[in-house]
């Protein structure tokens, strides 16, 4: 027994199951303690399980060590057909992991019910099994962003062949936001609040925002994401309101809030027929530091005030809006601010939103959401 097990290379060309009261063998163990939850669960795999299942050589033995490979790593999931006893067995690991509370490995064995259950064409059961999986992820106590990745692209194809796909993004976003938060990775959460926003969902975006800020993380700066959202689902006053407490917050430390809480003022004087030139000149000395430029998605915002303002100043806000983004922007503000400083106080508060002026080309600022902040 100890050359059969210390000799796993040759027992492999032999295979095992020529011999049924032979064990199966792992590289360094027998497969009985990855079942039942016993022992060592980290035994590498045995050698030749896979095989002999391809060979049509199911017994009972086979089964559990297939079982027992595919559950522990879905990469050996696509080198599988469907059984029934592989399922029943299957079945009965899924009963195992929810008894030891292994969130991890009840997800795995939900996900493979799910994909026998699709194979089959069984719809309704694989969706179900689907969702116990990501549940399951879920439930652990940090979310293995990689694995729930993996499990929503499968997902996502599942639901595609079924013509079940509508919904999807939204469905994902909140998925993965509910993962993001409960391992409290706050920058992946501002992240995903970001592809709400883009995608429409302003209440789902909202409520993340303010859970961040909740959770203290870059007060000031999230509340400068509410104002554009707020903007942008046209609640002026509310986005007001989140201007102010952004300056309340006591968190504006950093050069590119305090820039984009001018900038903001600007927008809410330049909707309301107020004189700007004041934030704008703080805009002005502020843009003279590298600090105070960062990465950020305005442009939507933007027009959806375009009929609220004049055309000089949208032309003025949109070359804010690029400018703002990198020092190397500063150049298509510079005819514009000049202008805008150069201005008296009658002729900038008295153009109406309907008043005519040369309109000059709107710059639309570079993307690059993953490094918004």
């Amino acid at each position: 027994m100890d050359d059969f097990l210390f000799r796993p290379t040759e027992n492999r060309r032999r295979g095992f199951f020529e011999n049924e009261k032979q064990p199966l063998c792992f590289d360094d163990g027998t497969i009985g303690p990855i079942n039942g939850h016993k022992g060592d669960r980290k035994d590498s795999l045995p050698a030749s399980a896979l095989e002999q299942w391809k060979l049509s050589i199911r017994t009972q033995l086979c089964t559990e060590a297939v079982a027992a490979i595919i559950v522990r790593d879905l990469r050996f999931l696509s080198q599988v057909d469907y059984d029934p006893k592989l399922e029943l067995r299957i079945r009965e690991l899924h009963r195992l992991a929810v008894e030891a509370a292994d969130w991890g490995e009840t997800s795995r064995c939900c996900e493979i019910l799910g994909v026998f259950a699709s194979d089959r064409g069984k719809v309704r059961k694989a969706d179900s099994w689907y969702l116990k999986s990501i549940d399951a992820l879920l439930s652990m106590e940090k979310v293995n962003r990689w694995s729930l990745e993996r499990l929503l692209t499968r997902y996502e194809k599942f639901l595609n062949s079924a013509d079940k796909s509508e919904g999807w993004l939204s469905f994902k976003l909140d998925i993965l936001m509910r993962a993001a938060f409960k391992n409290k990775d706050f920058y992946d959460c501002r992240y995903l609040a970001l592809k709400m926003y883009k995608h429409g969902e302003y209440e789902k975006a909202e409520r993340s925002y303010l859970k961040l800020i909740e959770e203290g993380f870059t007060v000031a700066s999230n509340y400068c994401h509410l104002v554009r959202l707020r903007i942008t689902a046209d609640r002026i006053e509310e986005a007001e309101q989140a201007l102010d407490e952004a300056v309340a917050s006591g968190d504006v430390r950093s050069l590119y809030v305090m820039a984009r809480i001018h900038f903001f003022n600007v927008v809410f004087r330049f909707i309301k027929g107020t004189n700007a030139r004041e934030d704008l000149r703080k805009l002005n000395a502020l843009l003279e530091n590298s600090s105070a430029y960062l990465q950020w998605e305005i442009d939507s915002m933007l027009g959806c005030i375009q009929n609220r303002v004049t055309e000089k100043q949208y032309a003025l806000l949109c070359a804010l809006g690029t400018a703002l983004q990198s020092p190397s922007c500063r150049s298509v503000l510079d005819e514009n601010l000049l202008w805008v400083l150069s201005v008296s106080e009658d002729e900038e508060t008295g153009m109406s939103a309907g008043a005519s002026g040369q309109t000059q080309q709107r710059r639309r600022p570079p993307r690059n959401e993953e490094k918004e902040c």
